[in-house]
């Protein structure tokens, strides 16, 4: 298990719930499973290794940049972000962008640079810090895996749409998360 800090956990799942397109929902709920995996109370064994940030993480913040990285996926190459020295709000971004550069997925690459330039672009304020390696990080295990099948349901919606089976069915989401193939015997 990984522990680490977070806050406005609340906020962000009530933006997750209130959030109507389903790409940007799909990759909110695809985060929070993996926050659950941080906690034990999912085991899909995602996580081969343990991180934390180096500050809390704003669980808001953070879904606020996930869900306008999905909401506005395109998946065109863009330029590499710059790391900016005025924002003192982003830690760690030129080696988010090294480490970015480094894996070996090609739709890896592309949503998570789109996901850096989506932080850079946010407003952020107060003493938040942002460590952007490990949200990179995070979301290169949870979302941008290898495991094109996950970011491709991610893209299509379908978690958003899975998510709402949940309640009647709770095994088959976690299936979903975990990466096995979908079993149409509910539907």
């Amino acid at each position: 298990m990984i522990h680490f800090n977070i806050y406005n956990q609340i906020e962000a799942i009530q933006l997750s719930d209130a959030e109507t397109d389903p790409r940007a929902r799909s990759a909110m709920i695809g985060i929070h499973c993996a926050l659950l995996e941080t906690t034990g109370v999912l085991n899909s064994g995602i996580f081969g290794e343990r991180r934390n940030p180096i500050f809390p993480l704003d669980w808001l913040l953070f879904n606020r940049a996930v869900a306008d990285t999905f909401r506005n996926w395109s998946g065109e190459s863009i330029e590499l972000p710059v790391a900016r020295r005025s924002d003192a709000h982003l830690v760690s971004v030129t080696e988010a962008i090294d480490y970015v550069v480094g894996l070996p997925y090609q739709l890896g690459r592309i949503g998570l640079l789109r996901f850096i330039s989506t932080l850079q672009s946010m407003v952020i304020t107060g003493n938040c810090k942002i460590d952007v390696l490990f949200c990179c990080w995070f979301l290169s295990q949870c979302i941008f895996t290898q495991r094109n099948s996950y970011l491709q349901d991610v893209l299509a919606g379908f978690v958003a749409r899975d998510s709402d089976r949940m309640p009647e069915d709770p095994d088959y989401w976690a299936a979903r998360f975990a990466g096995e193939p979908p079993r149409r015997d509910k539907e």
